[in-house]
């Protein structure tokens, strides 16, 4: 049992060091900074873009912007909108009903942390009872 507990405890630890490796790597390769918009129909598009003026907010032009930008995990490039008005802005248009939902790198975070934690948790309790067995099979063979 107490090899089991060694092992099991190590197993945690390797585990917890691949979760956090694992969501360092896709934040690093996999991230997009984009804004998110709520779109507007084809036909507003087009009143909004005769009714802008240079300095009014693009964003507003094609849809309902988030309040600021953020960072998205796994977008499609072909989904990312550039906008003549302003090439430097790069809009995401999402549809939640229609299910496209990004995620949101902050989101994988929380759920790495808390994968960490748990394996973390598991680690110690692992070494807890290890230390605790090999002690009592000690003074067992005492």
């Amino acid at each position: 049992m107490t090899r089991f507990l060694h092992a099991a405890g190590w197993f945690f630890v390797v585990l917890l060091v691949l979760v956090l490796a694992a969501a360092l790597a896709v934040s690093k390769l996999y991230v997009t900074e984009a804004l998110v918009i709520v779109p507007h129909p084809p036909e507003v598009v087009d009143v909004q873009k005769d009714l802008w003026l240079a300095g009014d907010p693009v964003p507003d032009i094609y849809g309902v912007p988030a309040s600021e930008k953020q960072r998205l995990l796994f977008v499609d490039e072909n989904r990312l909108m550039r906008p003549p008005e302003d090439p430097s802005l790069r809009l995401l248009p999402v549809n939640k009903d229609g299910g496209h939902n990004p995620i949101q790198e902050k989101t994988m975070w929380f759920y790495a942390r808390l994968a960490a934690y748990a394996l973390g948790f598991g680690s110690f309790l692992s070494f807890v009872g290890w230390w605790l067995l090999s002690r009592r099979a000690a003074r067992k063979r005492i």
